[in-house]
């Protein structure tokens, strides 16, 4: 009876190390996603800025939006930030120690941004265009996402 007690014992402790190992093995895979995701967002972003002339022009003005969700994921990525929408991340980043001008230019996107998602604004030319040089700005800026502290 004494054996069968020290089996059991046994097969839980090697079931709670297995347990351990499958989730402490979980967590680094999520981190290299995260890290290849980041890659390759920055990839993109920075194939943006090295288009040439009016081709880096006609893919930011008609995908202003999609542009918009990939700086977002890569600034919450790097910026290790937990939120979900637009406004969330303004909250996050006015509270944040990023370079001022940099935290500026990212609030003033994301409020812009926010308001043409979420309303049912036309988005006139002037103001599009306006959007696309800040986005531009702010990719051109990209090295220095790498040092983005919270």
């Amino acid at each position: 009876m004494e054996m069968l007690y020290i089996f059991i014992i046994i097969i839980a402790l090697t079931f709670f190390i297995l347990f351990y190992k499958l989730l402490s093995e979980q967590k680094n895979l999520k981190k290299e996603i995260a890290k290849q995701a980041t890659i390759i967002n920055q990839l993109m972003l920075k194939d943006l800025i090295s288009s040439e002339g009016s081709a880096s022009e006609d893919i930011l003005k008609q995908n202003l939006l999609p542009l918009a969700r990939r700086i977002f994921k890569f600034i919450k990525i790097k910026g290790r930030f937990k939120a979900t929408s637009y406004p969330e991340l303004v909250e996050e980043l006015k509270n944040s120690n990023i370079e001022p001008n940099l935290k500026n230019d990212l609030i003033e996107f994301f409020n812009a941004i926010s308001l043409i998602e979420y309303s049912n604004e036309k988005l006139s030319d002037e103001k599009r265009e306006e959007l696309r040089l800040k986005a531009l700005k702010i990719i051109k800026r990209v090295e220095q996402f790498q040092e983005l502290q919270v």
